[in-house]
């Protein structure tokens, strides 16, 4: 079995009906990571099909790639294979990230959400990192 080694987590995706009652009740910080909140706005989002199968809860666990091409390659390249959930590489994105899906063991099954370590993403995210007291993330 070849594994991906991840950098130092970023941040925890979970899914919630109601953002304000979510951020009242969980707060934004879980230690010193960020709980990123997802409220679906429509149906047609992933975050809606998940909330429409599973309910309220973790979503994906997200990290920030210094060598972010190597780590899509090597995600989708292992043993098992992590299959591209999402690509947001394409042009009309900023930051680069995609979705990855953690495979069907019970352990794996989370989504791995991968984000292009960048000065663009850096400063995007300089107000995040603040909240959670990292300046800049460790590299990864």
């Amino acid at each position: 079995m070849t594994s991906l080694a991840l950098p130092e987590i970023f941040h925890v995706g979970w899914v919630v009906r109601d953002c304000q009652a979510a951020q009242e009740e969980l707060g934004t910080r879980l230690g010193g990571v960020l709980l990123e909140l997802l409220e679906p706005l429509d149906d047609r989002s992933p975050h809606a099909a998940f909330l429409a199968a599973h309910g309220e809860g973790l979503h994906h666990l997200a990290f920030l790639a210094d060598d972010f091409d190597e780590k899509v390659a090597a995600a989708t390249h292992a043993s098992p294979p992590m299959d591209l959930l999402i690509d947001g590489t394409g042009p009309g994105n900023q930051v680069r990230w995609v979705y990855l899906d953690g495979g069907s063991e019970p352990a794996r099954r989370t989504v791995i959400e991968l984000i292009e370590r960048s000065e663009l993403s850096l400063s995007a995210f300089a107000p995040f990192l603040e909240l959670i007291g990292r300046s800049r993330p460790a590299p990864g």
